[in-house]
């Protein structure tokens, strides 16, 4: 079962990607090159739900044990060395993605499942950068969760992505095929 979650890239969607699996009990490291991106947007995270406790939506106690849980890892080594789940949401860039994770592939755990916010790169262009395709998702956030098994994903990569999901709150999509639009406009359409 998934306890250790890391984010790599910490901008507006990873730090709030970061916050969510915080709040659902995980151990999360965060990672970006640039710690003040970090900050900046987790200070936005912040606010939003110190209002979301105001409202009596949320405990502070709860609010405070998941913040304890997270922890900003400037090195990427450190970030994913005993991570279970690393979830990658960086700039929608190729070579860059298949760089990021050849880089967590080499300090990551073997069990280790590595899933894509990506909703414009299909993650099979992603996954042949390292030698454990099976343990590559796609893992879409937006108001549900849109997981995508490529011909290559295990089905208990896509089990342990659902059951992220769930612990997550997130009403999970699974699609058997990637497709290069997003879901939210297939819906749309």
């Amino acid at each position: 079962m998934v306890q250790n979650v890391a984010v790599i890239g910490a901008g507006k969607m990873g730090s709030q990607i970061a916050a969510v699996c915080a709040l659902a009990g995980f151990h999360v490291n965060i990672h970006d090159r640039h710690e003040e991106t970090f900050s900046k947007n987790m200070e936005e995270i912040s606010k939003q739900l110190h209002h979301t406790v105001e409202k009596g939506e949320l405990a502070w106690r709860d609010l405070e044990h998941s913040f304890a849980h997270l922890v900003f890892e400037p090195e990427l080594e450190s970030a994913v060395k005993d991570r279970d789940f690393v979830i990658e949401s960086t700039i929608e860039d190729l070579p860059a993605k298949r760089n990021i994770l050849k880089n967590i592939d080499e300090h990551a755990p073997k069990h280790a499942i590595f899933a894509t916010n990506s909703s414009a790169i299909v993650h099979s262009k992603i996954a042949d950068a390292i030698d454990r395709p099976a343990q590559v998702c796609s893992f879409h956030f937006f108001k549900a969760a849109k997981i995508v098994q490529g011909t290559h994903t295990s089905d208990e990569t896509v089990e342990t992505a659902m059951d992220v999901a769930r612990r997550m709150n997130k009403t999970s999509m699974l699609l058997k095929q990637e497709n290069h639009m997003r879901m939210d406009q297939r819906v749309i359409v």
